[in-house]
């Protein structure tokens, strides 16, 4: 069997299901990048322990972004390089724009119910002048 070979039975194992499982867990079950919440996988950080992986040899990514990993070296080096606690502040800042998102939405609606009684009243007003 080749190394390929033993390499992707390994990936259909019950032991780097149960770590790929962990691994999703210890990272609150988001994108360590994109802070996404579906199609996660566990990437390799570094092949070093190829099967007999270290905790910190992997981390939580999407689907798209393990592809942009995989296809832009340069994003490899930036993910390699990122320690625990940038990742945390990385995924701290996703929760804010979260939050962020979740405000303007409010706002947004408060202005879409102002401008509905606007016009309400306006409508109202000319069937009076009528």
């Amino acid at each position: 069997m080749t190394s390929k070979e033993k390499y992707a039975a390994y990936l259909r194992s019950p032991e780097w299901k149960a770590l790929r499982d962990s691994t999703i867990a210890r990272d609150g079950g988001r994108c360590r990048v994109c802070n996404a919440g579906n199609d996660l996988v566990a990437h390799h950080r570094t092949y070093a322990r190829a099967m007999a992986e270290a905790p910190d040899d992997l981390t939580t990514l999407c689907r798209r972004c393990h592809d942009a990993v995989h296809k832009d070296r340069k994003v490899v080096g930036r993910l390699n390089a990122c320690s625990g606690r940038t990742c945390e502040q990385l995924m701290a800042r996703a929760e804010e724009r979260k939050n962020d998102d979740a405000e303007l939405a409010a706002r947004r609606d408060e202005a879409v119910d102002r401008c509905s009684a606007i016009f309400e009243e306006l409508k109202a007003q000319r069937k009076r002048r009528r």
